[in-house]
């Protein structure tokens, strides 16, 4: 192909992509909306104000109808063997089927939307992989150009979720491709603002958290010796917690009625779960929230902690597909909730940063978490620095035997 052939058809490849990208994170959004209000009878962004306003007994059915449902879904799409993640897709030179795909993202979104504790980025961004591996067919990119629009794809789904552009395309290099490079960046930064851009016109363009005034100013050095301290204090937990979901993440029921009577169980447990804690339920947005707010204490945060974590490691345990980005953040901001009041200081400041802490242990990407959580909050521009510090050296830690040989599930 010609240089004057190529530019055109790449052009429009990562314009179409970003366009299609911001319309697949709108679309899951909007369909997450559908299920929360078919399961529990609201309308709006927030699971956890729902869950307390409906009867116990529904509080079970409705996470364990959504594990039936999307057990036999998914028992049906994987016994296919036509279900390829984005970064597979890459690593193996193995195109994504859409169709395969959309039911795979399909059923993420009624397993999250049902209350499970698993993170909705994973449905936009591996349709927007699949829809930008189409793409790449009809434009004939190269083999090269081809990886990094789906790579970028998968990012930008992820940003339009969350409006969150640099951390979308930081997604794209660092935990699809593991690998930063200036052309890589090149393809990933116009599709990830791009499909934000787009998504923006629908779901509007401020800060996915609500975060208190505090966040806004610069902070003493007392409230970040006191988050620096919840960072180390986080660590320990990132680890367990990054290990265990990938270990039981690879370990799934194989396609059949163990898979179903899996998350089966997994749902009703849920349901159980939100019956005494309600907090836990959904992918973890409404319990950051809350940890940034200071809105319940250290017994009640450690709880919290164990459970989220708990719950997440067992819906991945029983065979379900997910995020880990909420989760993550969940399990890290209630950690740093715990040493932030045991020092007698304010929470949010130590909340985030143990967020970063931990979910830098579950992606391996430091620079991915600590934009991801300075573009949810939008917060004084000292948190994207200590935050990307302290993401470091949380890398450096985990470059260890204890986690060397087990794959980010991010990016699988």
């Amino acid at each position: 192909m010609t240089a004057s052939a190529h530019w055109p058809r790449l052009c429009s490849a990562v314009a179409a992509t970003a366009l299609v990208a911001g319309a697949v994170g709108v679309a899951m959004v909007e369909l997450l909306r559908v299920v929360q209000w078919v399961g529990y009878g609201q309308w709006g962004h927030a699971i956890v104000p729902m869950v307390p306003h409906v009867p116990a007994w529904r509080r079970v059915l409705v996470p364990l109808v959504a594990g039936l449902l999307c057990g036999l879904s998914w028992w049906w799409v994987r016994s296919r063997g036509r279900l390829v993640g984005a970064a597979e897709s890459i690593r193996g030179h193995r195109p994504m089927h859409v169709g395969s795909t959309l039911v795979d993202a399909l059923n993420q979104v009624v397993f999250v939307g049902s209350g499970s504790s698993l993170g909705r980025e994973g449905a936009p961004r591996e349709l927007a992989a699949a829809a930008a591996d189409r793409i790449s067919s009809w434009t004939r990119l190269e083999r090269r150009d081809r990886d990094l629009l789906v790579a970028a794809a998968a990012g930008a789904g992820l940003a339009a979720v969350y409006l969150t552009p640099l951390s979308g395309a930081a997604f794209a290099l660092e935990v699809v491709l593991r690998r930063r490079s200036w052309r890589a960046a090149a393809f990933a930064l116009p599709v990830s603002f791009g499909a934000v851009a787009a998504a923006s016109q629908f779901v509007g363009t401020g800060p996915a958290l609500h975060v208190t005034p505090a966040l806004t100013s610069r902070p003493d050095a007392h409230t970040i010796a006191v988050a620096a301290g919840a960072a180390l204090a986080a660590l320990p937990v990132g680890l367990v917690f990054a290990w265990f979901t990938r270990f039981v993440g690879r370990r799934r029921p194989i396609p059949g009625p163990w898979l179903v009577a899996a998350l089966v169980a997994a749902g009703a447990l849920t349901g159980l779960v939100e019956i005494v804690r309600p907090e836990v339920a959904g992918n973890g947005r409404e319990l950051v929230e809350m940890a940034l707010l200071g809105s319940f204490g250290v017994q009640t945060a450690l709880v919290l902690v164990v459970a989220k974590a708990s719950l997440t490691s067992g819906h991945l345990a029983a065979g379900a597909a997910g995020g880990l980005l909420m989760p993550s953040l969940g399990v890290g901001a209630a950690t740093g909730v715990v040493v932030a009041l045991l020092a007698g200081q304010p929470v949010a400041w130590a909340a985030l940063l143990a967020g970063v802490v931990v979910l830098t242990c579950t992606q391996r990407a430091p620079l991915f978490a600590s934009a991801f959580v300075w573009e949810l909050t939008r917060a004084h521009w000292t948190l994207a620095v200590v935050g990307l510090l302290v993401a470091a050296c949380t890398r450096v830690v985990t470059r260890t035997e204890f986690l060397r040989n087990v794959k980010p599930l991010g990016g699988s």
